[in-house]
């Protein structure tokens, strides 16, 4: 394999790999937004407030 085909595919693997990092930390951010969410709206239930 010569030096620019190695290349090449790094860079294909590299670009993979940052668009699935991508989404973890998107997914991951939405989740956290939705239990926080969760969090607060128990917080004002228990507290009576709406």
């Amino acid at each position: 394999m010569s030096e620019s085909q190695r290349l090449q595919r790094n860079k294909l693997f590299a670009k993979g790999l940052k668009k699935t990092a991508t989404y973890a930390v998107m997914i991951t951010a939405d989740i956290l937004k939705a239990i926080l969410g969760f969090i607060k709206m128990m917080i004002s239930t228990a507290i009576g407030k709406k």
